[in-house]
């Protein structure tokens, strides 16, 4: 049997071995979702110069938002192992989704530097559920 053959081989049976018990379905939801909360994190900073030019903002005023962000990321992660032994992984990323498209939601439609920051927070929030029951 060639290399080829038994790499081919290899790559068959680990993806059968995905597939059983639908496991390979979970990890593909659970991995698109930190995707798109790593995505969402990393949207509030590359939207800067576009809110402080809106809004006629400070860097320290747009630092603010940025902070709450973090700072809610940060602060959630206790909690959410908390949340995870209590209610579940699935509910608590369930949540943690709902939570980050309302901040993304949000932060479409931002209006103003206080909800800024508010969505920058919510955001936060909910990468902060989904961190500890991705693992």
């Amino acid at each position: 049997m060639s290399r080829a053959s038994r790499t081919v081989g290899h790559a068959q049976d680990t993806l059968r071995s995905l597939r059983g018990d639908g496991r390979g379905w979970v990890l593909l939801v659970v991995a698109s979702g930190w995707a798109l909360t790593a995505g969402g994190l990393v949207t509030l900073p590359a939207l800067l110069p576009y809110i402080t030019d809106a809004f006629d903002l400070s860097n320290t005023a747009a630092g603010v938002a940025v902070t709450a962000m973090w700072g809610a990321y940060a602060l959630l992660q206790f909690p959410a192992g908390l949340l995870t032994d209590h209610l579940g992984e699935r509910a608590t990323l369930a949540a943690s989704v709902a939570t980050m498209a309302a901040g993304v939601a949000a932060l479409a439609v931002v209006p103003s530097y206080v909800v800024f920051v508010l969505a920058g927070a919510l955001l936060g929030l909910g990468a902060g559920l989904y961190a500890t029951p991705r693992v």
